[in-house]
C-alpha cells in the first residue's frame, strides 16, 4: 500500500468520484436497477455508506472503502453482463465507483490495461452519445466528455489534506451529477432514446 498521504489522496479521489456517480446509481433512472438492488441486503449499507461520503466533514476510512466495495460487487453480481437500455447507466455508474475503491484498497493494480480517467471518459462519450441519438444537444457535441476533462484538472489538485482544494472538487462533481442526471432523465425519457 501507498503511503499515507497518498492513501489520503485516493480516497479524496475516491470520494470525488462518488459526488458525481452516486447520485446515477441511487436515481431510480432504470425501474429494473432499481427493482433489482432494493432486494439486496446491501443496498442499505450502499445508501448509508454513500451518505458518508457525500458528507464532506466525515472522516473516510479504510475499512469504510472495503464494506463500499463489497456493497458495491454484490450489486454489480446481479447481471452476468452488462445491462442495456437504461439500466446500463446505474451499473456503469456503480462499476466507476467499484473501479475506484479497488484503486483505493490496492487491489487496482497501477498497471492496470485500462486506466480509471479512460473508464470516467467512456461513460462520459456513451452519455453524450445517448443525449445525440435522442437528438438532444447540450452547450458541445461532446459536453460530457470535456466535462470529464475539465474535473480532471481539478482533481489533480487533491493532496488528501481536506483542504479548500476538495471542497472544491466535490462542489464541481455535485454539479456534474446534476447535469448528468438531467441528461440521463431526458435521454431516457424519449422512447428512441435509449439503448
Amino acid at each position: 500500500m501507498k503511503d499515507d498521504g497518498d492513501l489520503a489522496r485516493r480516497i479524496e479521489r475516491l470520494r470525488v468520484v462518488v459526488e458525481r456517480f452516486g447520485p446515477i446509481v441511487e436515481a431510480g433512472l432504470s425501474r429494473e436497477w432499481i427493482e433489482a438492488v432494493s432486494e439486496e441486503p446491501d443496498w442499505l449499507a450502499f445508501r448509508d455508506l454513500m451518505s458518508s461520503m457525500h458528507d464532506e466533514s466525515s472522516l473516510v476510512r479504510i475499512e469504510d472503502i472495503a464494506g463500499l466495495l463489497e456493497c458495491v460487487g454484490s450489486l454489480l453480481d446481479l447481471w452476468d453482463e452488462d445491462p442495456m437500455g437504461s439500466t446500463y447507466y446505474p451499473y456503469k455508474a456503480a462499476e466507476l465507483i467499484e473501479l475506484h475503491c479497488r484503486m483505493v484498497t490496492g487491489n487496482l493494480p497501477d498497471d492496470a490495461p485500462v486506466g480509471l480517467n479512460e473508464w470516467l471518459d467512456r461513460f462520459a462519450r456513451h452519455v453524450d452519445w445517448q443525449m445525440a441519438k435522442g437528438g438532444m444537444t447540450l452547450e458541445a457535441p461532446h459536453y460530457f466528455a470535456d466535462l470529464e476533462v475539465s474535473l480532471r484538472a481539478g482533481q489533480q489538485q487533491l493532496d488528501g489534506a481536506h483542504a479548500d482544494g476538495f471542497h472544491t472538487a466535490m462542489e464541481a462533481s455535485r454539479q456534474a451529477a446534476d447535469r448528468y442526471l438531467e441528461a440521463l432523465r431526458l435521454a431516457l425519457a424519449d422512447p428512441g432514446g435509449s439503448q
